[in-house]
């Protein structure tokens, strides 16, 4: 998830630096509705004193889904020692 946050983070000042709209993280509201909450609609998308508008867990699982092939043992985000709904944790 660490990464994911760095591809979005870096599409949003390339964008800014080129002077370019920035667009919707990766996944977008249309691929992953789940992906992002409803405080994403209120607070935009970027991280706030609330927390991230993001759901780590669904996430997560939609990275998964997404890079590993069909059949790949499941994984669960507490397996990684990781706790994403706060920013503390990233480091």
């Amino acid at each position: 998830l660490w990464l994911w946050q760095v591809h979005n983070n870096v599409t949003v000042r390339v964008a800014a630096e080129q002077h370019r709209l920035i667009p919707e993280p990766w996944p977008s509201r249309s691929l992953c509705p789940g992906c992002w909450t409803a405080a994403a609609e209120v607070q935009g998308l970027a991280p706030s004193v609330k927390g991230p508008p993001w759901d780590a867990a669904v996430v997560f699982d939609y990275l998964v889904r997404s890079y590993l092939p069909s059949g790949t043992t499941q994984f669960e985000i507490q397996e990684f020692g990781m706790d994403m709904r706060d920013d503390k944790a990233q480091g």
